[in-house]
């Protein structure tokens, strides 16, 4: 099917594009234009077809997928193939209610899709006004967990090395995840405990898991693919981190209940905090799309 979808030329200069592999920019520009995609940003693609689309192996084309979901540039569900583009609606949202009404076919094939709250959570951020068209996903979780907050887009890059931190604990930004009609991996609540007390020693403890913290976790997990060495990843960024670690003396206030945020586990995972945020990652060469690609880069930089 014949679709427009729109690349903002912005992406260039994003921190997180910049510090992907040539490979990872490839695949990443791929799946926002892909053929087999559609006006919603949640698609199934094979990944037969997609490493036969891009010139490469199918092993190469699945660690680069691995990769752009460590980045929080894509959600991937491997069991059914599916993709996720977050933020995909901002760039290319419903032109009307027609348009709309025409997206819901698609979006109803993907309604017990674990990434389906996910697109979910776009439609409330960018075509509110067409929510109604949409099914919402199953809602169980407690009202204290659900969406209060609106987030800034995830390509906003923030100075946090020279500013105060001021946030506060915010609810999380994306929307419950469905406990009854999808199988899911169990939260494993006190191995994390565990893993942040031993890690995060700069911070203060976590001694109780209380209902609230089973919840937010509950969250964070589903919404991070179910992958326990993601958040075991964000304990150690933020106990690497000379700011959130309170090292520098700059902020002192970061704890487990701050880091299992949604919205704050997303920016610690993204390098926000990270001690040297200019190291960028060595570029490939020899390939002409990657040659042709540093040359776009180039332009939109003015080099």
């Amino acid at each position: 099917m014949d679709r427009y979808s729109k690349i903002q030329s912005s992406v260039w200069s994003s921190e997180k594009f910049e510090q992907l592999d040539q490979i990872d920019k490839f695949v990443y520009l791929y799946l926002l234009s892909t053929p087999h995609g559609n006006s919603i940003g949640l698609f199934k693609l094979k990944s037969g077809y997609a490493s036969v689309d891009l010139g490469i192996s199918k092993k190469e084309y699945l660690e680069s997928i691995e990769r752009l979901s460590k980045a929080l540039l894509i959600h991937f569900n491997n069991d059914t193939e599916t993709i996720f583009l977050p933020n995909f609606l901002k760039f290319n949202p419903f032109t009307n209610e027609n348009h709309a009404k025409g997206s819901k076919a698609l979006a109803d094939k993907f309604a017990d899709n674990p990434l389906y709250p996910l697109f979910y959570a776009d439609l409330e951020k960018y075509c509110d006004k067409y929510l109604h068209v949409f099914l919402k996903p199953i809602e169980s979780l407690s009202e204290d967990c659900r969406n209060t907050d609106t987030d800034t887009d995830t390509d906003t890059e923030t100075n946090t090395e020279t500013e105060t931190e001021t946030e506060t604990e915010t609810e999380d930004t994306l929307s419950p995840i469905e406990d009854d009609a999808t199988e899911h991996k169990k939260v494993p609540h006190k191995l994390l405990q565990g893993k942040y007390n031993t890690t995060c020693l700069s911070l203060p403890d976590c001694r109780d898991m209380t209902d609230k913290r089973k919840n937010k976790l509950r969250i964070l997990f589903r919404n991070l693919g179910e992958d326990s060495d993601k958040i075991i990843e964000l304990f150690k960024k933020a106990e690497a981190s000379d700011f959130l670690s309170g090292r520098n003396g700059k902020w002192t206030n970061c704890n487990f209940d701050w880091l299992i945020n949604y919205n704050n586990a997303v920016k610690v995972l993204e390098g926000n905090y990270d001690n040297d945020r200019d190291t960028k990652r060595s570029k490939s060469a020899g390939n002409p799309f990657f040659e042709y690609a540093n040359r776009l880069e180039n332009d939109n930089k003015g080099g």
